[in-house]
């Protein structure tokens, strides 16, 4: 599936959605009115940068990391 949609899915649903092509874009977002922050990743980006995204939010004060 593709990032796109995945996005229009999460905003249908009521949820508030980010896409990011970079993860020097990740401290410029504000997540701070969220209760749950969750990440998925379309089929196309490279899986080295949404382990950069994940790293970066892990740093950040908004998650603790849950894998699943």
């Amino acid at each position: 599936m593709n990032t796109a949609r995945l996005a229009e899915i999460a905003e249908n649903g009521g949820a508030q959605a980010w896409r990011v092509s970079s993860v020097d874009e990740v401290p410029r977002l504000d997540f701070g009115a969220l209760d749950i922050l969750g990440v998925t990743s379309g089929a196309s980006p490279p899986e080295s940068l949404f382990q950069a995204v994940l790293r970066s939010l892990e740093t950040s004060a908004y998650i603790i990391p849950a894998r699943v």
